[in-house]
């Protein structure tokens, strides 16, 4: 687990919940609808919630994951179900091997339309005209992000236990022109299956510890591994070392005091 949980008088009014729950309606989906028992929300979206819903045991289907077999996203799917027996795709499958029962992962469409107010507006601005860090040296420093949104929901359904989360990075992409009809891998699933399902549910290492390799979040330029430890309540220190496969290769080490006041 990457947060705590949020206690029950907060759990339906907290930013994870509530994020959730937009993302969700969006794509035609009332999470509201589906609860029945015992939700639980984590202060990270990483962690996300979980509930009880309608259902008799782990083979009949809940109301719920037809919901989630039926949402679109301007008429076209919005979920890739994992582990299909008629139309299986490995690199999907694989990165569902944590997950407990039948998993979706939130298909990533490349229409700029739908993720219009997630992108900025193209106005120059004085803060444009100044200098700029580049990228691949900023990404030396924590966890950078892209400016266009590209996290994705993950969900699992097993019987009348469900559990939503969000993942900072989507990998599942649309059909490719040329690649076939279903669903396309970005490289970013290379990262996921390395950090979440081996350095993390196999291996069981601590979240305070990281690996990473290129990937979107660093504009592909290194590799490394990160440890981050809590001082305080308000402040962090983590220390990075990494490989430069950009560029002027090399390894660096950095390390980072973060404060909230």
């Amino acid at each position: 687990m990457y947060s705590n949980l949020v206690p029950a008088v907060r759990a339906g009014y907290h930013p994870t919940f509530t994020t959730i729950h937009k993302r969700l309606k969006h794509l035609g989906v009332n999470v509201y609808s589906h609860i029945k028992s015992d939700l639980k929300v984590y202060e990270s979206k990483l962690d996300g919630i979980s509930f009880n819903t309608k259902g008799i045991n782990p083979y009949i289907p809940s109301d719920f994951l037809t919901s989630l077999r039926m949402a679109m996203t301007s008429g076209r799917p919005a979920f890739r179900e994992g582990k299909k027996f008629d139309k299986a795709h490995w690199a999907v499958d694989a990165s569902m091997a944590a997950t407990t029962g039948t998993g979706f992962r939130e298909i990533t469409y490349l229409n700029l339309q739908d993720k219009k107010d997630l992108v900025r507006e193209p106005v120059t601005t004085l803060q444009m005209r100044r200098p700029g860090i580049d990228p691949m040296f900023s990404s030396q420093f924590g966890k950078t992000r892209a400016r266009l949104d590209i996290s994705s929901l993950h969900c699992a359904v097993w019987g009348d236990f469900c559990k939503i989360h969000i993942d900072e990075t989507g990998f599942v992409l649309e059909a490719m022109p040329g690649m076939g009809s279903d669903v396309t891998m970005t490289p970013d699933f290379l990262q996921h299956t390395l950090l979440e399902l081996i350095w993390k549910d196999k291996l069981g290492m601590p979240d305070a510890v990281e690996i990473y390799v290129p990937n979107s979040a660093n504009d592909f330029s290194r590799m490394g591994i990160r440890g981050t430890a809590r001082l305080n309540s308000s402040l962090s220190l983590s220390v990075d070392a990494s490989y430069n496969i950009r560029g002027k290769r090399g390894f660096s080490k950095t390390i980072v005091l973060e404060g909230t006041f």
